[in-house]
């Protein structure tokens, strides 16, 4: 089953200042999440909080299963 997509204005900010290249990476790994999200992504804290790793990037995310819903919180730049 496909998932909502959410994303906090401020990730959303984030992930529009990345490189291109990055940002088409996380664009792609964001498509895999909706579509499998616990197995495009890894446990962080309670069970419902993910982490999601791209080249060059990395995304905290919230999987809401009861609403089909992921909320992405927070997107960072890595090295």
């Amino acid at each position: 089953m496909i998932y909502d997509l959410l994303c906090r204005p401020s990730a959303q900010a984030v992930w529009a200042s990345l490189p291109e290249d990055v940002a088409a990476a996380l664009a792609l790994a964001i498509e895999e999440v909706c579509a499998d999200p616990f197995g495009a992504t890894v446990q962080w804290g309670p069970v419902e909080k993910r982490l999601l790793f791209a080249d060059g990037v990395v995304a905290a995310l919230t999987v809401r299963e009861s609403r089909k819903q992921i909320y992405i919180f927070e997107v960072a730049p890595v090295a």
